[in-house]
């Protein structure tokens, strides 16, 4: 009995899609990102050709040449909270107090020691630095604790270090009366054998020495009336800060800059031999370029450049670190590291550009897949000089163009890579596998990828106005079908800095990045369109035909976009019908759409003791098959209510898992399912009559197993089959939208999940497979087939056979072969989206969050292409002959004929 389904599964694996060895990096691509760096960190300073640095998604890492060298993820509930370097060690304090230490090999990313120094759940007591003790430990032998001193006065608190010494013996002690309102004001100065704290205090500069008897009194370390003390991270070694200054140099004073014409930033560096450089870099918007001052202290020497920075692209630089060399006489080589505020990390050497890393893409907020036109199609229209132009393009084309046909037509390789971007535009391929991939990111810019190598085709800012924009959705607002260019509008809020909330749309060319809401775009920033001045509720597309956007603000009052006569009356037609939930404070209510704005339909009792986590939304596409018929003939209408909703939820008693009507509010599906810890971490995805969640359970009844449990659903009409109700077309108010049967089934599945995802195809025909994103950092593909709720758990019947139904197995095989990932390790994602081709049985699968991955998958195989073992070249061999034979045998037939007629 247990050997049936093994081998009816290995059949299914001889006849489904897996991914071949020859297809990586071919019909894939995958973007290794750490995140946008902490800004004001000095970490992120270049040394020896590489970059360290402390990200903002808790990422420590090392970067060369534009790739990452190595990089430590930590988890969420282990955040970074201080970052140091020195010599080949990195050494990072994570955790709630900086509860564990771990040191790193600089070149390598090796972890040498993890140790933890207190419990997660206790005040921090003995860490490394806290506010009333200091631990030394031994990075050599595996970070023992050499020794641990402990601030003796009651109140005060330890605010910085010198060094660490070898013992912990207090040599002296001293209070200091002082008025600092700002710790960052306070740092430590060192000069040879002269050692010094100094701080900022009522516009003086104030300096104590650090000598064994601490019994010298604070003085005025310099005449100036200083506004700011700059650490450039050279006070530790070469006692070097800048000081901003209202008047006078003051004695101590080694350079005094000149005013700049912008604001500046200064930031400090060393060269090989160690010897200390400062820099100054100020910009101009209006001339796009940024000018370097350099200072070096052992020349008495400053040098200067300019360097071109496109403010419309990268917006303002946020922060800045730098090195420098002398190769030869009073040449300086300086070597800058630069922060954006767009999140974008570049390497300049002088006045060249390295490389550019648009960390910006490691906090994606939404994204949308956007289909390319032809290229016959877009230069339908040219004519004159444009024609004459694209003819001679595809002339020098042609022989690149025919060696490729010729390729793929004698070795059948139809997953070959799509061809990037061409120089006078964007176009699909042959199959729909090249697309652009519309990306909204949390740091002001919105990016088009090219879906075919994850380049960037183009990127432009939001106008924030001096708020921060926050992408919510992305909607395809016109196809290539509309016979327009295709166009998207980003729905945002703004938050101003007044503290106000604005609801801000964003229309622009996915093609190309143009703002559609500008006559003449120039490259500023998109310009946005105030839908309200208040925050968001809801955005959502009419339907997928009139491409109409509504969004409803907290007030519920309504916008329709765009604004123009067309959409008010596509919307007027069906406003009335129009049901949404909203997601409010932990609670979810539905409201409906009315002349006077959204009113309240309906609220679930059910829900009242439970905290709403997340609403999951109706996967939408085309239904190809209404049900499935069934080993004796009948059908089992799929339960097709549009209106579906999926709602996950928390309380003290565990987590639910609910379907609703989103017309009325009717539970049409609900579960109860144990949190861990408290902490309610499940998973969904709901498409057509199929819901799907994942979750961890640990609270195993009658002796059975904790573990990862997914579990399938499935949902049709009526009572028993062939009782078609017409779900899809039926009000939501009918009496026969109640009349449903639920199928569901639980598997053990055998890792975290952090996103689910379906597949989908362009008429909805090839079967859906199921895309999850693993805590593992893999893209696991499974069947649909696998899934299905119905599965006979003991040994099947011959209808069973029929049916194709295989016997039920509690555990979920773990298929290497079904890894879309295979060799990559795709970090931290946090959604996946999927997009159908031109060809029926393939999908898009684009995976974000700390990591891009996108690759294509075809779950009932390629059967609209012919596959890669046919034999083409014999096919073409025999065509050729037999037209080489008719070509001979025809004179022949006619000279017979002929002769025939003369003697006959």
């Amino acid at each position: 009995m247990r050997l049936f389904s093994p081998l009816v599964l290995l059949l299914f694996s001889t006849i489904t899609w897996a991914l071949h060895e020859t297809d990586v990096g071919v019909i894939d691509w995958h973007k290794r990102l750490v995140g946008v760096p902490v800004l004001g960190s000095s970490a992120t300073a270049p040394s020896m050709h590489r970059v360290k640095g402390k990200t903002s998604r808790t990422v420590i890492l090392s970067v060369t040449d534009k790739n990452t060298s190595w990089r430590h993820v930590f988890e969420p509930q282990d955040p970074v909270v201080s970052y140091y370097k020195h010599d080949d060690a990195v050494v990072a304090l994570s955790g709630p107090g900086g509860s564990t230490i771990r040191m790193f090999e600089s070149l390598t990313g090796f972890v040498l020691f993890e140790r933890k120094l207190h419990d997660d759940l206790q005040a921090p007591r003995t860490t490394w630095i806290t506010r009333h003790t200091v631990t030394r430990l031994d990075g050599k032998n595996g970070g023992k604790t050499r020794w641990t001193w402990t601030l003796k006065t009651k109140g005060d608190s330890l605010v910085s270090y010198f060094k660490l010494v070898s013992s912990p013996e207090a040599l002296a002690s001293r209070r200091v009366p002082s008025d600092v309102a700002d710790l960052s004001q306070v740092m430590t100065l060192t000069l040879g054998d002269r050692r010094a704290v100094v701080w900022l205090q009522q516009n003086e500069m104030k300096s104590i020495p650090l000598e064994p008897t601490l019994l010298a009194r604070p003085m005025v370390a310099n005449d100036a009336k200083v506004d700011k003390i700059l650490d450039i991270t050279l006070g530790e070694q070469h006692g070097m800060a800048v000081l901003l200054r209202t008047n006078g140099a003051g004695p101590d004073t080694v350079w005094d800059f000149e005013v700049p014409s912008g604001d500046a930033m200064y930031s400090g560096g060393l060269d090989k031999d160690g010897k200390p450089y400062i820099a100054r870099l100020y910009w101009s918007l209006t001339f796009k370029k940024i000018t370097v001052d350099v200072f070096t202290p052992h020349f008495t020497l400053v040098t200067g450049y300019t360097l071109p920075f496109d403010t419309d692209h990268y917006g303002t630089i946020k922060h800045f670190h730098m090195d420098s060399a002398i190769p030869s006489g009073w040449t300086v080589l300086t070597r800058l590291v630069l922060t954006t505020s767009t999140g974008a990390v570049q390497f300049w050497q002088q006045e060249t550009l390295q490389w550019t890393r648009d960390e910006a893409l490691a906090h994606i907020a939404a994204a949308e897949f956007v289909e390319l036109p032809e290229r016959v199609a877009a230069n339908a229209h040219a004519d004159g000089v444009p024609r004459l132009q694209r003819q001679l393009r595809d002339a020098r084309q042609f022989p690149q163009a025919l060696w490729r046909f010729a390729k793929r037509f004698a070795t059948g390789a139809y997953a070959s890579a799509t061809s990037p971007a061409s120089e006078v535009g964007v176009f699909r391929d042959a199959f729909g596998f090249r697309q652009v991939i519309v990306a909204a990111t949390r740091w002001g810019v919105v990016f088009g990828l090219d879906s075919s190598n994850g380049q960037v085709l183009w990127s432009r800012l939001f106008e924030d106005k001096d708020g921060k924009v926050v992408p919510e959705k992305v909607f395809t607002l016109r196809t290539v079908s509309d016979g327009e260019t295709p166009q998207v509008v980003v729905v945002a809020q703004r938050k101003t800095p007044q503290g106000q909330t604005h609801t801000v749309l964003y229309h622009l060319d996915a093609l190309t990045g143009a703002d559609m809401r500008r006559k003449f775009d120039k490259g500023a920033p998109l310009l946005g369109y105030v839908a309200s001045k208040k925050p968001l509720a809801d955005a959502f597309l009419l339907d997928a035909d009139t491409r109409v956007v509504v969004l409803a603000d907290e007030s519920l009052d309504y916008t329709v976009f765009p604004e123009t006569a067309g959409a008010q009356q596509a919307f007027s037609t069906v406003a009335s019908s129009i049901y949404f939930p909203v997601l409010e404070d932990g609670r979810v209510s539905g409201y409906q759409l009315s002349e006077d704005g959204a009113v309240p339909a309906w609220t679930v009792s059910a829900l009242t003791n439970e905290r709403v986590d997340a609403l999951i939304p109706l996967s939408r596409g085309p239904i190809a098959s209404l049900g499935k018929v069934v080993a004796d003939r009948q059908t089992l209408y799929k339960y097709l209510n549009p209106r579906m909703v999926g709602v996950l939820t928390s309380s003290t008693s565990g987590c639910g898992v609910y379907v609703l009507d989103a017309a009325k509010g009717t539970v049409i599906y609900h579960a109860r399912v144990p949190a861990v810890a408290g902490v309610c971490a499940v998973r969904a995805s709901l498409t057509e009559n199929w819901l799907a969640y994942h979750y961890y359970e640990s609270e195993a009844a009658g002796g059975g197993a904790t573990g990862y449990r997914l579990v399938t659903v499935e949902l049709y009409e009526g009572g028993a089959p062939d009782q078609k109700t017409g779900s899809a077309e039926l009000s939501a108010f009918d009496t026969g939208m109640l009349n449903y049967t639920v199928f569901e089934q639980a598997y053990v599945y055998p890792q975290a999940v952090s996103a689910l995802a379906t597949t989908r195809t362009k008429l909805g025909i090839t079967m859906k497979d199921l895309i999850v994103a693993r805590a593992d950092g893999k893209i696991h593909s499974l069947q649909r087939r696998l899934l299905d709720p119905r599965r006979p758990k003991g040994k099947p019947t011959a209808q069973d056979a029929e049916e194709m139904l295989i016997q039920y197995d509690p555990s979920l095989p773990d298929d290497p072969k079904r890894v879309l990932s295979h060799k990559y390790e795709i970090t931290d994602t946090a959604k996946i989206i999927t997009s159908p081709a031109l060809l029926e049985s393939t999908s898009l699968v684009y995976a974000y969050g700390l990591d891009m991955f996108l690759t294509r998958v075809s779950p009932s195989g390629t059967f609209d292409v012919l596959s890669e073992g046919f034999n083409k070249i014999q096919l073409v061999l025999t065509i050729m002959a037999l037209v080489v034979g008719l070509a001979i045998t025809r004179p022949m037939v006619r000279r017979k004929k002929l002769r025939e007629r003369w003697y006959s």
